[in-house]
C-alpha cells in the first residue's frame, strides 16, 4: 500500500509505501495509520524547506547557502571544473528603509530576488546572506561568463519597477570571483567576491567588478632579481621608484618606501631592460606590492 506525499502547493514529491513479505489487504485501521505517517513526513519535509528558505525572498537562507555552497566548491575542486561566485547588495538600501519604510524595503528585496532568480539556472545556488546582501554560486562557470551573468542581473535590477515611491532608483553593486583565481574553499571564495563588491562600491556603485587573480606564492612569483624599477601612473605624470625583488611572465614583487599613494593599476617600467608592463595590484602592505601583469 502507498500514500502520495504532497508539498504545500499540492505537488506530488513521492510516495510513502508499506510492504510485507506476502501480499495481503490493508484494513481501515492500517490505512489510517499509513495516512497519519504520510502527514508526518509531509510536515517534516515542509519544516525542512522552511528552515532552508529565506521567508521574505524565497531564496536559500544563509545557513543552507553556506552548506550547499561548501559542497559545490568541494565537488568543483575534486573534479577540476570551473565555479564562480557573485556577491551583490542593493545600493543605499538604508535610505529606502528610512524614507519609504521597511514594508517598501521588504518589497524591494523580494522583487529583486524574484528578478534575479528568473535569470539563473536551476543548478545555481542563490542565497540571501543577510539584510540586502545576496550571493550566488555558479557551477561550471568561469570568471568571464560569471561577469556576464552579473552584468545581466545588474541591468535587470536597475530596470525593475516598484509599486512604492522610493527616494532613488533601485541599483546594486556586484563582485565576481572564480575558484580558479586562488580560493580553495567557500570562505575564501566569498571573501574574494566580497572584496570585489566593495571595489564596485568604491567605483561609484551600480557596477560589476571581477576579483583580480591572486598571484602565485612567493616561490612561484618568478626568479629572484634586484632591479631598479618605476611605478608609472596618472598618464605618465606620476612616477614612484621601486625595487623589483621577483619577476616572472605573470607578475612581480616590488619594494617601495610607502605604498599608500600607489593606485590599484599602473605600469611597471624597468628602464635598463627595456621592460614595461601594465599591471594590477593583487596584494599590498606598507612597503611591498605583489602585482599581476595584464594578459594580452
Amino acid at each position: 500500500a502507498g500514500v502520495p506525499l504532497r508539498s504545500a502547493n499540492g505537488v506530488c514529491v513521492g510516495t510513502l509505501c508499506a510492504m510485507d513479505t506476502e501480499p495481503r489487504a490493508f484494513d481501515e485501521k492500517e490505512v489510517a495509520v499509513l495516512l497519519d505517517l504520510a502527514r508526518m513526513v509531509e510536515t517534516e519535509l515542509e519544516l525542512r524547506i522552511l528552515a532552508t528558505t529565506d521567508s521574505l525572498t524565497g531564496v536559500v537562507a544563509r545557513h543552507a547557502f553556506l552548506d550547499e555552497g561548501a559542497r559545490a566548491v568541494s565537488l568543483a575542486l575534486r573534479h577540476r571544473y570551473d565555479l564562480s561566485c557573485i556577491a551583490f547588495d542593493l545600493d543605499h538600501f538604508k535610505t529606502i528603509n528610512d524614507t519609504a519604510g521597511h514594508v517598501a524595503g521588504d518589497a524591494v528585496l523580494a522583487a529583486t530576488a524574484q528578478t534575479c532568480a528568473a535569470l539563473l539556472r536551476k543548478s545555481d545556488i542563490f542565497g540571501r546572506l543577510g539584510g540586502e546582501e545576496f550571493s550566488i554560486i555558479l557551477p561550471h562557470t568561469g570568471a568571464a561568463n560569471a561577469a556576464k551573468v552579473a552584468e545581466k542581473l545588474r541591468a535587470r535590477i536597475e530596470a525593475q519597477t516598484t509599486k512604492s515611491e522610493l527616494p532613488h532608483a533601485v541599483t546594486a553593486s556586484f563582485g565576481v570571483a572564480a575558484l580558479a583565481s586562488a580560493p580553495t574553499d567557500l570562505a575564501e571564495l566569498l571573501a574574494s567576491a566580497d572584496r570585489a563588491r566593495h571595489e564596485a562600491k568604491a567605483r561609484g556603485r551600480n557596477c560589476c567588478v571581477t576579483a583580480v587573480k591572486r598571484p602565485p606564492e612567493a616561490a612561484q612569483l618568478g626568479r629572484r632579481v634586484l632591479k631598479a624599477g618605476s611605478i608609472v601612473f596618472n598618464r605618465g605624470n606620476s612616477v614612484i621608484d621601486c625595487t623589483v625583488r621577483r619577476l616572472s611572465e605573470t607578475g612581480a614583487k616590488l619594494d617601495v618606501i610607502a605604498s599608500g599613494e600607489i593606485p590599484r593599476r599602473f605600469k611597471l617600467s624597468i628602464e635598463l631592460d627595456g621592460f614595461s608592463r601594465a599591471c594590477t595590484v593583487a596584494r599590498k602592505d606598507e612597503q611591498s606590492l605583489e602585482v599581476v601583469f595584464d594578459q594580452f
